[in-house]
């Protein structure tokens, strides 16, 4: 039996009737995600994907919008239609889905062309995904919901950061800077085990399903945090190369740039927030809380240099790449 209660012999059966896949001999769990269940689907000549997600209807809209994304289509995991034609199907009342396995890894000695060319794929993906509302669970303005609910059930040595950092989060995105930035479909998880290198610069997104419509700082934070980050320190040449990837697609104005320096500090709340949630639960991240408090303490200690580092990078990317055009 499968995780998910799953039994493999009708899965088999299933998945031969409904898809153009040959012999299935093999399918086994794979331990990752916490937003949904996945097996590796092995017949005669490929290898598959199966996803059973827990989010249904989010899920379904997350990944229509992809179908509408023309553009960096080749850096997108592939979905299987199914004889149909169809892509979701129900099982065990979860809408499910087939992808192609993709051969390769997580990205592990990143340089900075690897970052320059994440740059402009986000870019491409905030600018041309189609214009439509979706939501995940920790959308921002979610979070103080999820906060308000998870509060009284978590330890009291975590009780005091989550309610400081419920009344920081509704400070900030109450503020009139947070309504005026440009808002756009963004990943919400651009973290580097949802991007499988497969060869030199060239690389494979995956996991859609925490897409949500929030400000493109997010996705842009989201990197900076997991991809630039560690341990204690800012790695500021892969930042340079990743903006200046941005760039190149689609322009960020000056006080959007200088504005990172206090929206990563949402960001970072954000994931904060849900590792200390899971972590009462017994859900394990790589990133553990702690990683996310040291991000915290080092961009309110090093604001005012981190904001002169952007408002440069801002001058400079615009020098080196808009004044030769014109």
């Amino acid at each position: 039996m499968l995780k998910g209660d799953l039994s493999k012999k009708k899965l088999i059966n299933f998945l031969l009737t409904e898809y153009k896949i040959e012999n299935v001999f093999e399918i086994t769990n794979i331990n990752k995600g916490t937003e949904n269940f996945n097996y590796m689907i092995i017949s005669k000549n490929k290898k598959y994907v199966m996803t059973i997600s827990k989010t249904n209807l989010r899920t379904i809209n997350a990944y229509k919008s992809l179908i509408t994304f023309k553009h960096s289509s080749d850096k997108l995991q592939k979905l299987v239609k199914n004889r149909k034609g169809g892509i979701f199907f129900y099982l065990n009342k979860k809408i499910s889905f087939i992808s192609e396995f993709i051969e390769g890894s997580e990205p592990k000695n990143v340089s900075k062309l690897d970052c320059f060319e994440i740059g402009k794929f986000i870019s491409n993906f905030h600018k041309n995904t189609c214009k439509c509302y979706i939501s995940n669970p920790f959308n921002l303005r979610n979070l103080t919901k999820k906060l308000k609910k998870n509060i009284e059930s978590i330890r009291n040595s975590d009780k005091l950061h989550l309610i400081k950092i419920k009344k920081v989060i509704l400070n900030i995105i109450e503020g009139s800077f947070y309504k005026k930035l440009v808002s756009k479909i963004c990943h919400c998880d651009f973290f580097k085990d949802n991007v499988i290198k497969v060869e030199e610069l060239k690389f494979i997104v995956i996991d859609f399903h925490m897409m949500s419509f929030e400000s493109r700082l997010y996705d842009i934070c989201v990197f900076i945090n997991d991809w630039c980050f560690k341990k204690t320190s800012l790695n500021h040449n892969r930042l340079i190369y990743f903006l200046i990837g941005y760039f190149k697609k689609n322009k960020l104005i000056k006080k959007e740039i200088v504005l990172i320096s206090k929206f990563i500090l949402i960001v970072s709340y954000r994931f904060l927030v849900t590792r200390l949630i899971h972590s009462f639960k017994n859900i394990n991240f790589k990133k553990k809380p702690s990683s996310y408090f040291k991000m915290i303490k080092y961009y309110q200690v090093r604001r005012n240099s981190f904001v002169l580092f952007l408002k440069g990078l801002f001058n400079f990317i615009n020098e080196e790449l808009y004044s030769k055009k014109n």
